[in-house]
């Protein structure tokens, strides 16, 4: 799904899925598309590309039909001038009413017991807008709540509420989602509670989504400096991750760490020295992270298993070997420096997982398996949380498999290597041994 507001895009390619009765939390910088995204769920503003929410389409269905099943609790409510808080909350209810009709007990009853959930029965006839931030927060919570929707989108739920009454609204909300299977998507700013109450935090920034995991996987020092520029420590509690301001009045005589962590592509031919250079990179690093894609499908690429032996036999010792398909998730989850060995390799997988090399000129029904797998890739690439060093053919050479033209593999590689190049730190070449650092050509 995407989303474009005054011809700009503010929210690409977000792909999601959440299950019935869970608790997703949407973290982000401001103006990283956590309203936006919200918005469109909630069938507010157009979105380009496939959106269901209950079943429903938000674009296509009625007004009244979304609000059966879906609830947002806004960031900025709208409150008309005048209106008590029994009847603001009573407007949650608008959507149950039939045509020109009024309300039932059932109504009555469901008003009542919101009013009295969220502890605000004592201000049933006071005027809305004369309340505290705060005490208006809930009511406005309290008025999503009684829709008795099957979805609640709370876009930062608890920005004016003081810590005993954020507790108390959370606890709440989570009660429902457990008792009623009620599924809750939040947007919050606070990233202890995203992480408490939380039970997957998807990380946004600049419209994208960068990371999508439990708590403690998402909420990492490294990745929340990259995202938000700040200094963070998170602390591991049963109760989920704390995250924690680090002044720099704490830190006195340190650097901060750069904004974003290193990334080094070593290019160079087959058997150009370029593995063995990528190895010396990381020598110094006692652990290490050695990832080695599996062979091409066709088996053409024959002495792969003999290099991959060849280089554990000259890693040092502490480095762990995984051979594995899956690089993007490899990178995204690990704790210490990755070497990747190599991305050509791994394309080649791919593409023949895809059925590139068995489709016929002109068939492009594999693109698009391709396209998601590199956007993953890119994805744990810009967002590594540890020092990452891929290795790739700079034309692939040696690893091009004989079922299909080389044409089709050189193009695709180079493609890759490309944007790999351009969220990279360190872009190096290796011509028979001699290194060349590519920065300054780059530009």
């Amino acid at each position: 799904m995407s989303v474009e507001r005054a011809g700009t895009r503010v929210v690409t390619d977000v792909d999601l899925v959440v299950d019935q009765g869970d608790w997703v939390a949407i973290v982000g910088p401001n103006g990283a598309g956590k309203t936006t995204l919200m918005h469109a769920v909630a069938g507010l503003i157009p979105a380009s590309g496939e959106l269901r929410v209950a079943g429903l389409d938000p674009g296509r269905a009625s007004r009244r039909q979304v609000a059966r099943v879906v609830a947002l609790m806004p960031q900025r409510p709208v409150v008309p001038e005048g209106t008590t808080v029994g009847e603001l909350v009573a407007l949650g209810r608008t959507a149950h009413l039939r045509r020109f009709g009024t309300e039932t007990a059932a109504d009555r009853a469901a008003i009542e017991r919101t009013l009295d959930r969220l502890e605000l029965t004592e201000f049933t006839d006071r005027p809305a807008l004369g309340l505290s931030g705060g005490e208006l927060q809930r009511v406005v919570l309290a008025r999503a709540l009684a829709q008795e929707p099957r979805v609640l989108l709370l876009d930062e739920p608890t920005s004016a509420l003081d810590i005993g009454h954020q507790q108390s609204v959370l606890d709440l909300v989570d009660a429902l989602r457990l008792q009623d299977e009620l599924t809750v998507v939040a947007a919050m700013h606070d990233l202890t509670l995203a992480g408490q109450y939380g039970r997957r935090v998807v990380l946004m920034d600049h419209g994208r989504v960068v990371a999508d995991a439990s708590p403690s996987e998402v909420l990492r020092p490294r990745r929340l400096s990259d995202v938000y520029g700040a200094r963070v420590e998170v602390l591991q509690r049963d109760t989920g991750p704390a995250v924690l301001p680090v002044p720099a009045a704490a830190t006195p005589g340190r650097r901060d760490p750069d904004p974003l962590p290193r990334r080094t592509l070593v290019l160079g031919g087959a058997r150009s020295g370029k593995s063995r250079h990528a190895q010396r990179l990381l020598a110094d690093c006692p652990e290490v992270l050695y990832v080695a894609p599996g062979p091409v499908p066709d088996d053409s690429d024959s002495d792969w298993a003999a290099r991959v032996a060849a280089h554990r036999a000259d890693r040092p010792e502490g480095w762990t070997t995984l051979e594995t398909d899956d690089v993007a998730g490899t990178i995204e989850a690990a704790t210490q420096p990755v070497l990747v060995d190599c991305l050509a390799t791994w394309l080649a997988g791919v593409l023949g997982a895809a059925g590139a090399w068995e489709s016929i000129d002109g068939d492009t029904s594999w693109h698009e398996t391709v396209d998601k797998e590199v956007d993953r890739l890119l994805r744990a690439w810009r967002w590594a949380t540890v020092p990452v060093v891929a290795v790739s053919n700079e034309v692939g050479s040696g690893v091009v498999p004989g079922t299909r033209s080389g044409v089709l593999f050189r193009d695709a590689l180079g493609r890759l290597n490309r944007q790999v190049a351009d969220l990279t730190d360190d872009v190096r070449l290796v011509v028979a041994g001699r290194v060349h650092r590519l920065e300054d050509e780059r530009a």
